[in-house]
């Protein structure tokens, strides 16, 4: 089982990976990436192989805060957040939280960097 998790990947799981690193941004003790769902096609991945993506981001020595937009379809964007300290359910609860103290998310109607620029803002 710990082989599964930290070893074994898909191909489409690390080619999202790579993607979503080619974008990686930081911000103070902060990082963040985003992708589209043209992103998800390229790679040939789902929203789901993006847990994998930021538990890599969140465990980069310096980081408190990394976060992750993308999209879930046509419409709508989710933000997914880890911690090592900062409750970030407490923060997403002001945009319509789901989750505990270090991993949340939230889903907007928002684009993708109208939902970086509120978190970065917000966070400061």
């Amino acid at each position: 089982m710990i082989f599964e998790f930290f070893k074994k990947k898909s191909f489409e799981k690390t080619k999202l990976f790579w993607i979503a690193l080619e974008k990686i941004q930081k911000k103070g003790n902060i990082v963040y990436t985003s992708l589209s769902s043209e992103d998800f096609k390229k790679a040939k991945a789902t929203d789901q192989d993006t847990n994998w993506i930021i538990d890599m981001m969140i465990n980069i020595d310096w980081i408190q805060i990394a976060f992750i937009v993308y999209s879930l379809d046509k419409w709508w964007n989710k933000a997914s957040f880890r911690s090592k300290e900062f409750n970030v359910w407490e923060f997403c609860e002001k945009f319509g939280w789901w989750g505990h103290k270090l991993a949340a998310w939230f889903s907007s109607e928002d684009s993708q960097e109208e939902i970086i620029n509120k978190i970065l803002d917000n966070l400061e």
